[in-house]
């Protein structure tokens, strides 16, 4: 409460600078409107100050001035039903993603009113792109898509939200990483390599018939180091189980150990070079995006020879 008398101080300014000084109040002093802060932001810019510019004057991060004037840039239709509550702002800043009024338009009149759930949105308008969390994604790596010409969208507001503009090159960018792995599964004496970037299924032509390996006895320094790595994997269980902590970085070293221990376990397998030379390998895709080795698959056209070679070599053991 102040007196009637109580001298205000008044400063007569530019128009330009006018703008500024009010945002400045709002922005420091009182909340401001989401939807305001995004038209004095989209006024600044327009009277020639950069993002930069902006975020400075208001020490506020690039960022931020970036999100508000990606929201400043929303078709109008959007911008109206924000302001009279039919769509919220999470919501609104889905529609971000992509700048052409018409897309963002069509997509709000699909959805049930009011739209609040930034989801749908993203997943209406991204609707035959690939999340960059997929497991193809994952394989083949964005930065490798990026430098083969892909395009990539990037939700301003949520670092997660990352997609792939195209599909069809991230495949065959799969295809051509998982061709790489075949040399080196031949050079083992297998018959053939095949992959499949569905879900690991072989899509037909192959038997019911599964190749299994022998296993050999593990030399003395196989069990020396086995022990050692059992040991140390003990001792850090029981580390972990008295104070560990979710993203406790010893649960790397853990993963690093059990991975060991189980190449040391599998380096025993041993597969009959003949009959090997009859089957193959089909290569996939692992939800976690890495490359999944089935191997002894028998296609239908050899099953008949390796069930005779099979059982030739059972005879002779005999």
């Amino acid at each position: 409460v102040i007196a009637k008398d109580h001298p205000i101080p008044c400063h007569v300014m530019a128009l330009e600078q006018g703008i500024e000084v009010s945002l400045a109040e709002n922005v420091q002093r009182m909340a401001m409107d989401a939807m305001d802060e995004v038209d004095a932001y989209a006024a600044l810019v327009a009277e020639g100050a950069t993002a930069e510019d902006v975020a400075h004057r208001f020490g506020v991060t690039r960022r931020h001035v970036d999100q508000r004037l990606a929201l400043a840039g929303l078709s109008p239709k959007i911008k109206a039903a924000w302001k009279r509550g039919d769509v919220s702002l999470e919501a609104a800043r889905a529609f971000c993603l992509v700048e052409n009024h018409s897309q963002q338009e069509a997509v709000f009149r699909s959805l049930s009113k009011p739209v609040s759930h930034a989801g749908s949105v993203r997943a209406r308008l991204m609707e035959g792109r690939m999340r960059a969390s997929d497991r193809l994604a994952t394989f083949v790596g964005l930065e490798a898509y990026e430098l083969a010409g892909g395009g990539v969208v990037r939700d301003l507001f949520d670092a997660e939200a990352v997609y792939v503009e195209d599909p069809a090159l991230m495949t065959q960018l799969a295809e051509k990483k998982l061709e790489g792995e075949r040399d080196s599964w031949l050079a083992q004496g297998w018959g053939w390599v095949d992959y499949s970037l569905g879900q690991g299924r072989a899509d037909g032509g192959y038997a019911a018939t599964r190749l299994q390996p022998e296993w050999r006895e593990f030399t003395d320094g196989d069990e020396v180091e086995l022990a050692r790595l059992r040991g140390e994997l003990e001792a850090l269980d029981a580390a972990l189980d008295d104070d560990s902590v979710e993203d406790d970085p010893r649960w790397e070293t853990r993963d690093t150990l059990a991975g060991a221990i189980e190449s040391l376990r599998q380096s025993a397998r041993v597969w009959d070079k003949e009959i090997i030379a009859h089957a193959g390998v089909m290569l996939s895709i692992s939800h976690d995006g890495e490359v999944h080795a089935a191997l002894g698959v028998v296609r239908q056209a050899d099953e008949k020879t390796v069930k005779a070679i099979r059982k030739r070599l059972a005879t002779d053991h005999a």
